[in-house]
């Protein structure tokens, strides 16, 4: 058996190394795995930020962009004849409204005797309806 104060310091350095290895390897078992799981995430969140610039740069591409460009080339121009058709059209029926409101104002003596006449024949139809 070992002498009693040699059996003490072992103990105590057993003691010792125990709670210190065992408290450190708990610490960086804890920090790889925080480390593993933040190195994943960011992983994952690269791999998405891959797609989406691989999609980005496909789209700025010089056929792409040419693309686009042409496709809109062709929407404005059919929107600029589609604004001057319907300036025109917008025109020509301004036009029209004058002349006919012109017509029925230079007309207004028939047209009132027009409607005097339709009274007159209505009163007539009405009056003679009565006998059917």
């Amino acid at each position: 058996m070992a002498e009693p104060l040699k059996l003490k310091e072992d103990i105590d350095l057993i003691n010792h190394f125990s709670a210190d290895f065992y408290s450190k390897t708990n610490i960086i078992t804890n920090k790889i795995s925080e480390t593993i799981q933040k190195t994943e995430k960011v992983i994952h969140d690269e791999k998405e930020n891959n797609v989406y610039l691989s999609n980005l740069e496909n789209k700025v591409s010089d056929i792409e962009l040419n693309n686009i460009l042409q496709t809109l080339q062709t929407y404005q121009d059919a929107l600029e004849n589609k604004q001057a058709e319907c300036n025109t059209l917008l025109e020509s029926n301004s036009k029209k409204i004058s002349n006919v409101s012109t017509m029925i104002r230079n007309n207004r003596q028939i047209i009132d005797n027009i409607y005097s006449l339709m009274n007159n024949i209505e009163e007539k139809v009405s009056s003679l309806s009565k006998y059917s």
